[in-house]
């Protein structure tokens, strides 16, 4: 389709918030895409929505600007690049989708009451009193030796499994919540971050609201998971003094949960990648997108820019910038790192299980608990990397669909 000064546009429903006094964060919350722009370009894009041509808004905009505005090839841009543009003459060149949470059942009103300073206020009190306790007696510090809550291993993996995704469901469903809590509708996927197999929780509409507002939705993961942690270092503190008289099956999941909410809170420490600190970093010191910057700037450190990058480079502000070259090196770091964790750790830990499970199944009798013992232990040990090897192919088709529809789009170059 070939876009000309006589064309007519219509844009998708956008919303704007203003970034600063001359800049306006805008963009469409059915895709979850934004991006800030200066005032003049906002004025451009609601005089396009207004039916009229692209001629007569450049002669417009010229006019206040006092210089020639190129609003053609403004224009080209809204529809490849930033993907604003719904129609071009009447016809579609970016699909409309659905904006729909999950679990749409559960009301602004419910989040909020679950969801509010009271509630961050005693679970971070948790958090600090369930460390305070480890502090004064190191037997309440989770220890690996707490994953397996049965002599049985397959039993152990079996529910381990089970139970490490139910509370990872729960870290979510906070996030969820919480952002539905200040009007925002979020979703719930399965995703990866490097070579980790995540779930994670879609709530990119978030960057609507004020930067004080974005910080629940962001923390509500991490405070109930150290919430969770208090109050179980608690519960076994009571069990110890002869307050409560639990079972030994309930110490046994309470030590379980304990171990894995400290791995979910260290694991969002790991801000290299996109994990809840690296979001509230970026929103505090309002980078843009500081993990796609950082890449430019190694790339440019290596010499491996292409032209496109190096003027995206150039545009970058400054100040963002200077976060960038000393964060680059944390990425970096951190990116290495988890490489080696996976490759000397997880796959040899891995490999190792599922070898002694195969021995163990092809050793014995068909007809046995050993053999199907073993064949339990290699489903269960494997289903996590088909998942993570299905997110990775996800992830590359969605790039080469995005690719095929940018390429598509810029027909509109004639």
């Amino acid at each position: 389709m070939k876009l000309t000064k006589d064309s007519v546009v219509q844009m998708h429903h956008l919303k704007q918030r203003p970034e600063n006094e001359e800049e306006v964060l805008i963009g469409r919350p059915d895709i979850g895409q934004y991006i800030i722009l200066p005032l003049i370009a906002i004025d451009i894009i609601e005089l396009l929505n207004e039916g009229r041509t692209i001629g007569e808004v450049e002669k417009i905009a010229s006019d206040r600007m006092g210089e020639v505005v190129d609003v053609l090839d403004f224009t080209k841009d809204l529809v490849t690049e930033y993907q604003l543009v719904h129609q071009i003459d009447g016809k579609v060149v970016n699909e409309k989708l659905e904006l729909k949470g999950h679990f749409s059942w559960i009301s602004q009103r419910t989040s909020q009451f679950f969801f509010n300073p009271l509630t961050f206020t005693f679970l971070t009190a948790a958090f600090v009193f369930g460390l305070i306790i480890c502090i004064w007696n190191s037997k309440y510090i989770p220890v690996y030796s707490d994953f397996f809550l049965s002599s049985s291993l397959v039993s152990s993996l079996a529910a381990g499994m089970i139970l490490s995704w139910v509370l990872l469901f729960t870290h979510e469903l906070a996030h969820l919540m919480a952002s539905r809590s200040v009007g925002v509708p979020s979703r719930i996927g399965i995703s990866h971050r490097l070579v980790f197999l995540v779930a994670e929780t879609d709530m990119s509409n978030i960057i609507l609201l004020p930067a004080k507002k974005r910080y629940k939705p962001i923390f509500a993961g991490m405070a109930v998971d150290g919430g969770m942690f208090g109050i179980g270092v608690l519960l076994l503190l009571l069990q110890d003094v002869g307050f409560l008289a639990l079972p030994s099956a309930m110490i046994m999941l309470i030590k379980f949960c304990n171990l894995n909410a400290l791995f979910s809170l260290a694991f969002q420490l790991m801000f290299f990648m996109e994990t809840d600190v690296y979001y509230a970093f970026t929103t505090k010191f309002n980078c843009k997108n500081l993990l796609h910057n950082s890449r430019l700037y190694i790339r440019k450190c290596l010499n491996l820019m292409k032209k496109h990058q190096l003027e995206e480079w150039e545009y970058i502000d400054k100040d963002e910038k200077k976060i960038v070259k000393w964060y680059s090196w944390f990425y970096l770091i951190g990116v290495c790192w988890a490489i080696v964790l996976f490759l000397f750790y997880v796959l040899p830990l891995t490999f190792t299980f599922v070898s002694d499970a195969i021995v163990q199944t092809f050793n014995g009798e068909m007809i046995s608990w050993n053999f199907f013992d073993g064949i339990i232990i290699i489903l269960l040990s494997l289903i996590e990397f088909a998942l993570l090897i299905w997110s990775w192919i996800k992830k590359y088709q969605n790039n080469r669909f995005e690719k095929g529809k940018y390429a598509k789009n810029t027909e509109v170059d004639g």
